[in-house]
C-alpha cells in the first residue's frame, strides 16, 4: 500500500471494545517510546540515515516495546522522513499488513497485543493528502481513526455532498413554498368556485348514497319475495303431508318432511341475510312521539302488555319471522283408500 497521488482521504469511525481500546493505547504508547529512543540513537550517530537507525535500532526497538515488525520499519521511515521536526505520537502508520477489512462492519489492526478486531463506521470523504504512508491510525479526542489515502472518480468530498444537500433541499422549499402561496391566492380570490365545488362533491357523495340505497332496497325486496314464496311452499307442504299420513304413505311423508326441512333451512338462511333495521335517532323518536296519539293504557289484570301488543312492531316483527308450525296428526287407525290421482299430485309436487 505504498502513497501515490491521492486527492481525498477516507476517515473510518473505529468503535473499540474495552479489550480493543487498551491494546491501541498501550500500540500508542510503544510507538512514542521508539520514537524517543531513535531520537537518542540520532543524536549519538548524527547524520545517520535509514539504512543506519535499521542496523542500530530495529531490534533493539522489537525487544524493548514489542510492536510489530512491520510497524516498527514503517516507524523508521517516519522518523526518518521528519527529522528535526516535533513527533507525532498521536498517529501511527499503516499499510495492507497492519490492518485489514473483514467486512462491511469489521476490520483487524496489529497491536503489542496481537491483532484485534473492531467494528467501524464510514466517516465520509474529505479533501487532501496524506504525507508518504497511504493509511495512518489517529488519535483524536479520546476516540479512534484510521485515514486512507484514496482516488475518488466523482467528487465525492464531504463538504461537497453537504453543500448539494443543503442546495436541493432550499430549493425544494422554495418550490413547495411558491406553490402554496399560488394556491392561496388563488383560493383566496375565487371563495364562490370553492363553495361550489363543495357543493357538487357534496351532492355527489349524495348520488353514491342513494344507488347504495336502492341497491340495498332491491336486495331487501328480493329477499322478502324469496320468503313469502317458501312460506307458500311451506303451506303447501304441510296439507299434502297431513294427506300422506292420512293415507298411509309413508315414504311419501318421509319425502315432504325433507323437503319441509330443507325449506325451512333456506328460510333461516334469508333471515340472516335480511339487514338490520337502522337505529332510529333520539331527536326522531321525540318527534315520533309526539306527532303519535298516546296510547290507551292497559286495564288493570290485563295479560297484555305493550312491548308483547299484537300492534306492537316488535310483536309483529316477532310474528312474522316465525315460521309456520307444523302440527302433524297421529296416523288413525283405519285407512282410507287414496283417490285416483292422488299418488301423481304428490310425486310431482315432492
Amino acid at each position: 500500500m505504498a502513497q501515490s497521488n491521492h486527492t481525498s482521504i477516507l476517515c473510518y469511525d473505529l468503535a473499540p471494545d474495552e479489550e480493543a481500546r487498551h491494546a491501541l493505547e498501550e500500540t500508542f504508547v510503544a510507538y512514542a517510546n521508539m520514537l524517543a529512543m531513535l531520537d537518542e540513537l540520532a543524536g549519538e550517530k548524527a547524520g545517520a540515515n535509514l539504512v543506519t537507525l535499521h542496523e542500530l535500532a530495529y531490534e533493539a526497538v522489537r525487544e524493548r516495546t514489542g510492536l510489530p515488525a512491520r510497524m516498527v520499519t514503517l516507524g523508521l521511515r517516519d522518523f526518518a522522513a521528519n527529522r528535526g521536526q516535533v513527533a507525532n505520537g498521536e498517529r501511527l502508520p499503516l499499510d495492507d499488513k497492519l490492518f485489514a477489512i473483514k467486512g462491511p462492519s469489521d476490520l483487524t489492526v496489529a497491536t503489542v497485543r496481537g491483532r484485534v478486531a473492531i467494528p467501524y463506521d464510514v466517516a465520509g470523504y474529505s479533501p487532501g493528502t496524506l504525507n508518504i504512508f497511504a493509511a495512518q491510525l489517529a488519535a483524536q479526542d479520546g476516540g479512534y481513526q484510521i485515514h486512507i489515502g484514496v482516488t475518488t472518480h466523482s467528487d465525492r468530498t464531504e463538504k461537497k455532498m453537504m453543500t448539494n444537500e443543503g442546495i436541493l433541499s432550499r430549493m425544494g422549499r422554495l418550490i413547495a413554498g411558491l406553490a402554496n402561496a399560488a394556491v392561496d391566492r388563488a383560493e383566496g380570490s375565487n371563495k364562490i368556485v370553492i363553495v361550489e365545488q363543495a357543493l357538487r362533491e357534496i351532492d355527489a357523495a349524495a348520488e353514491e348514497a342513494r344507488v347504495d340505497i336502492g341497491q340495498a332496497r332491491a336486495e331487501e325486496y328480493r329477499i322478502l319475495s324469496r320468503r313469502d314464496e317458501i312460506g307458500d311452499d311451506l303451506t303447501k307442504l304441510e296439507e299434502k303431508i297431513r294427506t300422506a299420513i292420512s293415507a298411509a304413505r309413508e315414504d311419501l311423508a318421509k319425502a315432504g318432511v325433507a323437503r319441509q326441512i330443507d325449506l325451512e333451512s333456506q328460510l333461516a338462511a334469508l333471515d340472516k341475510a335480511l339487514p338490520a333495521p337502522a337505529p332510529i335517532s333520539k331527536r326522531a323518536s321525540k318527534r315520533c312521539r309526539r306527532s303519535s296519539p298516546p296510547a290507551a293504557k292497559p286495564k288493570r289484570g290485563s295479560p297484555i302488555s305493550s312491548a308483547a301488543s299484537p300492534s306492537s312492531p316488535r310483536a309483529r316483527l316477532q310474528a312474522w319471522q316465525r315460521p309456520a308450525p307444523l302440527m302433524v296428526q297421529p296416523v288413525p287407525p283405519p285407512p282410507s283408500p287414496a283417490p285416483p290421482g292422488f299418488r301423481a299430485e304428490i310425486t310431482a309436487t315432492v
